[in-house]
């Protein structure tokens, strides 16, 4: 948000000096809606800098709309997700969430613990989370799966799984399951390149579902 003090502002009340009209005018600023942080590409950024960041930032509780990036931060373990859960807990406004943890030491665990609160985000529409070349299991994504396309008025849906080698097929089938009946998501992307044979994804599409307008694989 932006504020300013002018020349030429007068009250009824006797100011006091430029410090009084910030405190008056920080009184109707608006509230933060939207926060973006992008962090990405440093081997130096630890757990400890990532929970700083979220705890001293009072404003998360009444975002709508947070996207954290973290990519090809090495360091950086389930204790920065651990955290993030405690704000989703202490959030019941948000619209849209998105993760971008690739290239980090996140693991099932991580992914669980965000499961277990994304359930309560009643508002959410519109949900990201990017894990490429990290050592998630399909038990973790698919319980993820299962727990967002669940959500009353989730409506898109882009998990990013590149180079996750202990993904097996079965992630695409719960993901074509998890969606193809629900028509209130406009759109589904599961991006798996490296991950395994796209022969297999496409036999896969091709048996069991062709709505291409919804599902992206």
């Amino acid at each position: 948000f932006f504020f300013q003090a002018e020349d030429g502002i007068r009250d009824a009340q006797e100011s006091r000096g430029l410090g009084d009209v910030y405190k008056r005018q920080l009184q109707y600023c608006a509230i933060l809606s939207n926060l973006e942080l992008y962090t990405g590409g440093n081997n130096k950024i630890t757990d400890e800098g990532a929970l700083q960041l979220i705890r001293n930032n009072s404003s998360l509780k009444t975002l709508t709309s947070f996207t954290l990036s973290l990519n090809e931060c090495p360091r950086i373990t389930d204790a920065t997700f651990d955290e993030i859960a405690q704000f989703l807990h202490s959030n019941t406004y948000l619209v849209k969430l998105h993760l971008y943890f690739g290239n980090t030491c996140v693991t099932d665990q991580g992914v669980k613990t965000i499961s277990e609160v994304i359930g309560g985000l009643s508002c959410l529409t519109n949900f990201a989370l990017q894990l490429n070349r990290t050592d998630v299991t399909d038990d973790s994504v698919c319980s993820l799966l299962t727990v967002l396309t669940d959500l009353p008025k989730i409506s898109y849906i882009s998990l990013m799984l590149e180079y996750c080698m202990k993904l097996s097929i079965k992630t695409a089938e719960v993901f074509i399951s998890c969606i193809k009946d629900k028509t209130w998501i406009q759109q589904g992307t599961l991006k798996i390149k490296g991950t395994f044979s796209r022969v297999e994804v496409q036999r896969l599409i091709w048996r069991q579902y062709r709505n291409q307008n919804i599902a992206n694989i």
